[in-house]
């Protein structure tokens, strides 16, 4: 066999490796779509309680009540995963270099543990975002800021436009 048939069957096999893979949903295609996309915060607006407030963010990082009586409280959150089109080049690169071993990997760790590559190399880059929020007497969110916003002194914002 020639060089040239050798080399173009090699060709061929890497070329349907890369299409395979990106036509799986494999973890190429998961680093660059992002992965999941964390908790939704838009729910979160003023005139939710604390209760359905902290079953988004989770427990408060720091309390403080302030001079007027108003209750404030920094929360830190699940922003989700952006996508990473680096992680999804090297991803391509190692599917192609191993001729598909990689993925094989990936579905038999998707199999046996629940997670899949993409999914821990998406936890190396999460995204956690933190926001204060103002409660009144009874529990109810008044306001809404980011982490390093100049509180007002009746702790009210108007609605929140979360980022996404």
């Amino acid at each position: 066999m020639s060089a040239r048939v050798r080399a173009s069957r090699l060709f061929a096999s890497l070329l349907l490796i890369v299409v395979a893979s990106l036509g799986a949903g494999c973890t190429v295609v998961r680093s660059a779509r992002g992965g999941d996309g964390g908790k939704d915060p838009t729910p979160i607006q003023p005139g939710t309680t604390r209760a359905a407030a902290e079953v988004i963010t989770g427990s408060p990082l720091r309390e403080w009540t302030s001079t007027a009586g108003l209750r404030y409280r920094l929360y830190q959150y699940d922003a989700g995963c952006p996508p990473n089109l680096l992680d999804a080049a090297g991803g391509l690169f190692a599917d192609v270099l191993t001729f598909g071993l990689l993925e094989l990997f990936d579905a038999v760790h998707r199999w046996r543990y629940g997670t899949g590559l993409a999914v821990l190399a998406c936890s190396l880059g999460r995204n956690d975002e933190r926001v204060v929020l103002a409660y009144d007497d009874r529990d109810v969110v008044i306001g809404i800021f980011d982490e390093l916003d100049e509180l007002p002194a009746d702790g009210r914002s108007g609605p929140r436009t979360w980022p996404r």
